[in-house]
């Protein structure tokens, strides 16, 4: 029996790899519908999974449906309450959708479990440039606020070229 359980462990997590491998390079190809429905397909066999539905959130979010990412995200969060890439992807949904007050509590919540924002390492942002979004509130809840202005500074010139990638 031990055999068995061990098989079927082992299967269902090259399942889950598998198919978050196949969303997230059709991510980085830019496919976002395709992605979509394929974590939407990972999800139903997994909806335990904070990181699928994480990354879903994710991809809501680059296709600007902020209502249905700030739900996945709080999902997300609900699944793996201690997850700094789950907490940090609401608060930076909250913010884009202008809900400051709950995006700052959030980017706090944050820093509470990441205080060294060692997620961003592990980061995937559709593009890469939002490191910086997610930076600049981050230091606007620390109040350090030349870096929050730094770093939204740079997402701004940079915010002409995010949008062109969204519309491909």
């Amino acid at each position: 029996i031990g055999q068995d359980i061990e098989k079927e462990n082992i299967a269902g997590n090259f399942a889950r790899h598998a198919c978050m491998g196949e969303s997230t390079a059709l991510t980085q190809l830019q496919r976002y519908e395709e992605a979509r429905q394929k974590l939407e397909i990972c999800i139903r066999q997994d909806d335990t999974n904070p990181a699928l539905v994480g990354n879903l959130a994710e991809l809501y979010m680059t296709e600007e449906n902020l209502d249905e990412s700030i739900r996945r995200y709080r999902e997300a969060v609900n699944l793996a309450p201690g997850n700094p890439h789950a907490i940090f992807g609401l608060a930076s949904a909250l913010a884009r959708n202008g809900q400051w007050e709950e995006a700052l509590a959030q980017f706090r919540q944050g820093l509470n479990v990441d205080p060294e924002l060692e997620y961003l390492d592990s980061a995937f942002f559709v593009p890469k440039a939002e490191t910086d979004f997610q930076l600049a509130f981050t230091y606007l809840a620390l109040h350090r606020y030349r870096e929050a202005v730094f770093h939204l500074k740079k997402y701004v010139a940079l915010r002409p070229l995010i949008r062109r990638c969204r519309r491909i």
